[in-house]
């Protein structure tokens, strides 16, 4: 509730310059009540304001790492998988995901359970240095935060493993413009 006074050139003034700001993620209709009064009579004007949604695009967060640092970093032992616990992918407006995890030197899978769910874009179910997948934002989740991942044989030292996601928001179409992504580092001890 705004209560303004003065000229009519001052409130008209006023009123060219309003702005309606809606509640984060809120859309919808809504009217805005306008009362004037000149000491003598009043008058009332709704106006109606149409809040269109936007896509808020899905992120990938740590569940169990320090959010401050840019990368996680996970230690195994040569030609050992690990488990790459704690990513979520979370995406509030999106039925479907899809999910890009590349790597230098190793493979990533996904757990038995869940590489059946998916739909494979790109790789193999049973572990590539390269997948893409997408499926219903649930099983997207499920299979992310059992991401395992296995050293190339005989591999040592440090790989950087990238991960990316897209939704559909638009008319079942991927969006172009990815989330931000995510970084992993793996010491593979010998």
């Amino acid at each position: 509730t705004s209560t303004i006074s003065g000229t009519v050139k001052e409130v008209n003034g006023w009123l060219a310059n309003a702005t309606y700001i809606p509640n984060k993620d809120w859309y919808g209709r809504e009217e805005i009540n306008i009362l004037v009064d000149d000491g003598r009579s009043t008058s009332t004007i709704l106006l109606p304001v149409h809040v269109t949604p936007v896509n808020d695009l899905p992120l990938f967060y740590r569940a169990t790492k320090t959010l401050g640092s840019s990368a996680l970093v996970y230690t195994t032992v040569e030609d050992t998988p690990t488990l790459l616990g704690g990513i979520k992918l979370v995406d509030p407006d999106s039925t479907l995901l899809r999910a890009n995890i590349t790597c230098n030197y190793g493979n990533v899978s996904f757990s038995y359970s869940t590489r059946h769910t998916l739909l494979y874009i790109e790789g193999r179910p049973s572990g590539s240095n390269s997948l893409s997948i997408e499926g219903p934002k649930s099983v997207v989740a499920l299979a992310m935060s059992t991401l395992t991942y296995t050293p190339h044989e005989h591999f040592n030292g440090m790989d950087s493993c990238s991960l990316t996601a897209s939704d559909d928001s638009v008319g079942g179409l991927w969006l172009t413009s990815w989330s931000k992504s995510m970084h992993v580092e793996i010491n593979v001890q010998s």
